[in-house]
């Protein structure tokens, strides 16, 4: 990104001409909408260390479990075959990282890793009865809460809020790809690099 001198790359340098003459809608919207992802983020976003109650267990349980459980079940609910690799995949995070978190989530019950037969070289993961019951208590609690925050919202107005939220989540996945490859056109480097793959 600098040159031997350490002074910035003319792609960098450029940067904001190219950025503001490449923009088909306003600055300030844009900007506006950032701040608010990134304060909504803030707000609802739990650190990995955090807990969740979770009525059917009689127990809290660290919130990365949580969400690795509801990948797992994601997995299956689309046919598909959670492999350690495919639940690092969902969660945008890399191998070692979910290897370690499905280790803690087996040693506490939730599920259980097994190989492959058909591939020995993957593994794979199955949610326990304890798991299972984990993300059904997890996603009823999320909704109870959703409807504490949004309970002077009206209904058309909640529904309309679900609409564009589902039609940003398509269009950021089907962008993410074509962004990665203009922003590594643009700037000389990947501005969205993917979470390192370390095996199945």
């Amino acid at each position: 990104m600098t040159g031997k001198s350490g002074a910035p790359s003319n792609k960098i340098s450029a940067l904001p001409a190219a950025v503001s003459q490449s923009l088909p809608q306003s600055p300030e919207v844009l900007t506006r909408l950032d701040r608010s992802l990134i304060a909504l983020r803030q707000v609802i976003a739990r650190p990995v260390s955090a807990e969740l109650p979770i009525p059917s267990l009689g127990r809290s349980v660290e919130f990365a479990k949580v969400v690795a459980c509801e990948a797992i079940a994601g997995l299956n609910a689309s046919n598909q075959r959670p492999t350690v690799k495919a639940v690092a995949a969902v969660l945008h995070v890399d191998h070692s990282t979910m290897s370690r978190v499905l280790a803690d989530a087996e040693a506490d019950g939730l599920l259980a890793r097994t190989q492959d037969s058909k591939d020995r070289r993957r593994t794979l993961v199955e949610l326990t009865i304890d798991g299972q019951a984990l993300v059904r208590d997890g996603q009823m609690l999320r909704v109870w809460f959703m409807a504490q925050v949004l309970s002077d919202w009206d209904a058309a107005d909640v529904e309309q809020l679900t609409s564009y939220f589902e039609r940003a989540v398509a269009t950021f996945e089907d962008r993410f790809d074509v962004v990665r490859q203009e922003s590594e056109v643009l700037l000389g480097f990947d501005l969205l690099p993917t979470p390192t793959d370390g095996g199945n």
